[in-house]
């Protein structure tokens, strides 16, 4: 009579074990932590779906494992960082991509709550554009993502998809340009990374609002580093505008719904 609890109890914590060691994050400890990084971990530690947008370059994807480390290293959090460029080489649909991501088992009758023996934990889907163009199956993973009772925070480039999640229910991280990199942030980085000063690159990252000219500045080249941080800030404005106040000047081109990038 009582091995069938202990079996179970025996499963979960194998299951549970297999889980934290399959999603284990490892990376060097970063240099700089953005604003953005905060506002990820406030969301993640508490049920609901997040959005996070921010124009091409501005460090989305090291801001959320950053986020992810601090919560695995500092509150014992299990962080599952998910990569929605590998939902298209997995032929199914929402429900069973996200739980073979996630690794749950195959004959899983509980959500990932149950499995973990009161271990908080949380879901980071980044590029999630790329799982999300088709309306149903956006609704689809919607939906078995609330079903998980976990926080998530789904990260994508274009501000379209953006007001496409919102609208289906998920809240935004914080202001629409929360991820956009100030000149004070700009300026403590290039010190943290030691960098002498560069004017040019520093007025590209302040123009396009990403460290990206400061980071890469050896690989300059003017005249299509000026037209792209011109075309990041236009992002930027047109993302705020629809994200903030419901106007949609124009689509968005850098890049485009379908992840296409538009220099003209």
């Amino acid at each position: 009579m009582v091995l069938g609890p202990l079996m179970t109890f025996i499963r979960t914590a194998i299951v549970s074990y297999q889980l934290n060691m399959h999603h284990r994050l490892q990376a060097p400890a970063s240099l700089y932590s953005h604003p953005m990084e905060t506002l990820m971990m406030n969301a993640l530690r508490k049920p609901g779906l997040y959005v996070h947008w921010g124009v091409y370059m501005s460090g989305k994807s090291r801001a959320a494992l950053n986020a992810g480390l601090r919560l695995q290293q500092q509150e014992g959090h299990l962080v599952i960082l998910l990569n929605g460029f590998d939902f298209p080489h997995y032929k199914d649909d929402m429900r069973t991509w996200l739980w073979h991501s996630i690794r749950l088992p195959r004959n899983a009758k509980h959500p990932i709550s149950k499995y973990l023996q009161h271990q908080a934990a949380c879901i980071i889907i980044d590029h999630a554009e790329w799982c999300i163009r088709i309306p149903q199956k956006r609704d689809d993973l919607l939906q078995a993502l609330r079903e998980t009772g976990l926080g998530v925070l789904l990260i994508v480039s274009s501000w379209e998809h953006a007001v496409e999640l919102r609208d289906a229910g998920c809240k935004l991280l914080g202001p629409a340009d929360c991820g956009r990199w100030q000149a004070e942030h700009l300026e403590e980085l290039q010190q943290k990374l030691g960098k002498a000063p560069n004017k040019e690159a520093m007025r590209l990252s302040i123009l396009s609002g990403t460290p990206l000219y400061m980071i890469y500045e050896d690989e300059h080249d003017g005249k299509r580093d000026a037209r792209r941080a011109l075309l990041q800030d236009a992002e930027w404005c047109k993302g705020v505008l629809a994200l903030e106040q419901g106007v949609v000047l124009e689509p968005g081109t850098f890049p485009d719904k379908n992840g296409i990038f538009h220099w003209s």
